[in-house]
């Protein structure tokens, strides 16, 4: 992951070949986020002013599945409507690094946050 711009809330998905996807929100509008790949774009969009659960959306509106967690928690629940679940969480508190989990597949991918960089480090099993 790469964030193109210290001001700009965007963020593109690259192997430094290649582009696979770009991630952006507006600054005032933390409630909603879109992603875009060559063959679809998803919107995410929080459920409720008040809620820390977020729907997940293709351009036409049509629901695909749902982002939860807990207020104040590290742990993120990911429901899609084909049935795929997975865990998202924060391995510990002081932790800069992030893991993807399904009880089918498995580990998925891990994230690592890099500290004062535009760049994140991502590797995908």
């Amino acid at each position: 992951m790469l964030k193109r711009n210290l001001f700009i809330p965007e963020y593109e998905s690259t192997d430094k070949v290649n582009s696979y996807g770009t991630l952006f929100y507006k600054w005032f509008s933390v409630f909603k986020a879109t992603a875009i790949t060559a063959e679809v774009t998803w919107v995410f969009e929080r459920k409720g002013l008040f809620s820390p659960a977020q729907l997940i959306t293709v351009e036409s509106g049509v629901k695909i599945g749902e982002l939860t967690s807990e207020w104040f928690s590290r742990n993120h629940s990911l429901t899609m409507q084909n049935g795929f679940i997975a865990k998202f969480f924060k391995l510990s508190i002081r932790s800069n690094q992030y893991v993807w989990i399904s009880d089918d597949d498995g580990n998925i991918f891990y994230l690592k946050k890099i500290p004062f960089s535009f760049k994140d480090s991502v590797h995908i099993n």
